[in-house]
């Protein structure tokens, strides 16, 4: 089956066009925008477009001229019920939300529009993890804002701006991690994998790495919910409440007794793990006597 030229994408010979058939501006854009995709060389001499991508040569190379249009990076155009990161869809896709596109634009630069939707995977809490900032495949292409997204836009920016300074893992370094948590950056990271979403009701809860940030910063020091608030960001003390219990019962589903078990089987004693594994079940132990109590 033929590829695009431009999206490569598998479609059907009906579906596709000869590049050279069209006019010069259309092929140079085309050129420019597989090249931006840093896609490889084909393998034959005949470049074919979808019409997808025909269209959106055409609209593009029209609207460049164009005053009103602003030239932004921005994500490889996709079906609007598909993942703007892997392209995956329409199942377990969510609508990325305002605070997590302001939130990319700030960390890259690139723009991604209101309608964009993403894995809820890529998901970490309310924004995108920054891993996946690499997956996104970029283009420059000419955008055109009316009033009100580019009121919400500047909006979200302003409260982007004006938040409190506060600990976040993607500006932590490895020192600031061993002082925080007791781990080091690498053993945090690998923690973090065994972090599974919770059963809750009909529905699974997603952990985030500030949950296992103030899940370990609880455990090792005992901070109050109040002040682990601030620290963190929450909203609420209840929500910092939630945040760690949250984080114990992932925890107890697959850390502990995956790790205890190749701990000792292995004759491997990591003083970190074992902190996180004895602290975890003590604290579960003591959530459970406090329900007996009461």
């Amino acid at each position: 089956m033929p590829h695009c030229y431009v999206c490569d994408e598998v479609f059907a010979s009906s579906f596709l066009s000869t590049l050279e058939h069209h006019e010069p501006q259309i092929r140079q854009l085309a050129e420019t925008y597989r090249q931006e995709y840093q896609l490889p060389p084909i393998s034959d001499n005949v470049a074919r477009v979808c019409r997808t991508c025909i269209r959106i040569l055409i609209s593009d190379n029209r609207n460049s001229s164009d005053s009103e249009y602003i030239q932004w990076k921005v994500p490889r155009p996709r079906n609007s019920v598909l993942c703007c990161v892997c392209g995956r869809g329409p199942v377990g896709v969510v609508q990325l939300n305002d605070t997590a596109r302001v939130q990319i634009y700030v960390d890259t630069d690139i723009y991604i529009g209101p309608l964009a939707r993403v894995c809820w995977t890529h998901m970490d809490g309310e924004f995108l993890q920054p891993e996946e900032y690499n997956n996104l495949k970029i283009v420059h292409r000419p955008v055109h804002l009316v009033g009100a997204e580019v009121g919400l836009f500047l909006q979200n920016l302003r409260e982007q701006a004006l938040k409190k300074e506060v600990i976040e893992e993607k500006h932590l370094t490895n020192d600031d991690f061993v002082t925080v948590t007791s781990l080091s950056k690498s053993h945090f990271l690998e923690l973090f994998t065994y972090c599974d979403p919770v059963p809750d009701g009909d529905r699974h809860r997603t952990v985030k790495k500030k949950d296992l940030l103030t899940f370990l910063r609880k455990m090792r020091q005992g901070l109050s919910d109040e002040f682990l608030r601030i620290l963190f960001g929450y909203s609420t003390r209840q929500a910092v409440s939630l945040a760690v219990s949250m984080m114990r019962r992932s925890l107890m589903l697959r850390f502990v007794p995956t790790r205890v078990r190749r701990d000792y089987s292995d004759g491997v004693h990591s003083a970190s793990c074992h902190f996180v594994c004895k602290r975890t079940v003590q604290s579960e132990s003591h959530k459970e006597e406090s329900n007996c109590n009461y």
